[in-house]
């Protein structure tokens, strides 16, 4: 549920522990997959992830925390096994 009071832009974060607002600026981003030093640079994942959150940055390939939805897709098409889990 997000609620929107004229400038100041709040989500509201429900959880069965806790009922918190944050400001979208104070919203951290976490994501469940990230590309390790195993990778070599091959663009499967980035030609795999639906939402575009992969791109390349030097001489490996990134995950955007703010665009990944945690949908997996990325895991699979990785043909060194670069891409992991916490």
């Amino acid at each position: 549920m997000s609620v929107c009071s004229g400038q100041n832009h709040f989500l509201a974060v429900n959880s069965p522990k806790f009922l918190k607002h944050k400001s979208i600026e104070e919203e951290e981003y976490s994501m469940a997959y990230t590309i390790n030093d195993e990778c070599i640079n091959c663009a499967a994942c980035a030609d795999t992830c639906p939402v575009d959150a992969i791109s390349e940055q030097g001489d490996v390939h990134v995950i955007d925390a703010a665009t990944c939805t945690d949908c997996g897709a990325c895991v699979d098409s990785c043909p060194v096994a670069a891409i992991e889990a916490p």
